[in-house]
């Protein structure tokens, strides 16, 4: 199942009405889809300092400019679409992306308007979409838990 369809799927979730129970100390969820109940875990978002520490900003040693930076970019990456995550995901785990193995054109214009990812030229070939430095924080704040 792909990141896009997860979304989908947890989306189309907690948009239905659900009873949530605790078992064993930990929150769930019972779903109804086609006369079918499912039993859904509840995802629990990872705490700042978590996130903090997969961008290397640390609260006592950083200096109040770079937790600001920290910050910006979490709540950035918070706000992307499913199809900007899933263009970032194909462009980290696939290597440099032409724009015909893309798969979202407005995804990847998101993603180059925020400086996650850049035109490279690969072995003579222009046209090919990588991530930038800032992607790669984006995408790996997205793998802590963040959205995934």
């Amino acid at each position: 199942m792909t990141i896009l369809q997860k979304n989908n799927l947890l989306n189309k979730i907690l948009k239905l009405p659900v009873l949530k129970e605790y078992i064993s100390g930990q929150q769930f969820s019972y779903v109804c889809l086609s006369d079918v109940t499912y039993l859904v875990e509840e995802h629990k978002p990872p705490n700042l300092k978590t996130l903090l520490n997969v961008l290397r900003v640390s609260i006592p040693e950083s200096s109040p400019m770079e937790i600001h930076e920290a910050c910006d970019l979490i709540l950035t990456v918070l706000s992307l679409a499913p199809n900007s995550i899933e263009v970032l995901t194909a462009c980290f785990e696939r290597g440099p992306l032409s724009d015909g193995d893309i798969p979202s054109k407005t995804g990847k214009d998101t993603l180059i308007s925020l400086g996650f990812l850049t035109k490279v030229v690969v072995k003579t070939v222009d046209s090919q979409n990588a991530i930038t430095q800032k992607g790669f924080y984006a995408y790996k704040l997205l793998k802590a838990g963040l959205l995934l």
